[in-house]
């Protein structure tokens, strides 16, 4: 999942490190699992780097690493770009290879990494930008819109229910 400041996503995984001194001692190799999170910038190919699981990361990605710890993955949340009627599936290919895996993932790349994407990188971000900016204009409409509908329907069932003649009425006229 991308974290929110610059399109970062952590990946969590386990990996065997050789023990020296288990080995000998055991008279084979043994190795002691470790657990490790690589670290993805989005639009950023080369640089990922890897550390040792520290509270630092449980805390700052907690869905991610529970997931982890679950065996199960956490998928990115977002627009995915297979979604976004802009891109092409090679696009979509370029930009997973880059660690970009949704619309908001492009949105948040960080300046630096903008050079990976190519000439029109910072348009492509600007184009990715703008589709969720007029996304979530229409997302209060549809919001609205259900709304409405809920209380339309609450109103059929009060009616049936036989609660209350719900209609509107005229005004009354002062004995």
């Amino acid at each position: 999942m991308s974290d929110d400041k610059g399109g970062v996503t952590p990946l969590f995984k386990t990996q065997a490190v050789y023990n020296e001194a288990k080995s000998k001692e055991a008279g084979r190799p043994v190795f002691d699992e470790i657990e490790m999170v690589e670290v993805w910038f989005a639009g950023d190919r080369l640089q990922r780097p890897c550390f040792e699981v520290t509270d630092e990361h449980r805390n700052r990605w907690p869905k991610e690493y529970e997931a982890f710890k679950s065996g199960m993955t956490v998928s990115e949340s977002g627009t995915p770009l297979e979604h976004w009627p802009r891109m092409t599936v090679g696009k979509v290919a370029e930009l997973k290879a880059l660690g970009i895996l949704t619309v908001e993932g492009l949105a948040q790349m960080p300046d630096r990494n903008l050079a990976n994407l190519g000439m029109k990188g910072r348009e492509l971000r600007e184009e990715a930008r703008s589709f969720l900016a007029a996304a979530a204009g229409t997302a209060d409409v549809t919001k609205t819109a259900a709304t409405i509908a809920e209380l339309e329907a609450k109103i059929e069932r009060m009616e049936a229910a036989g609660y209350a003649d719900t209609k509107p009425k005229g005004r009354r006229k002062a004995a």
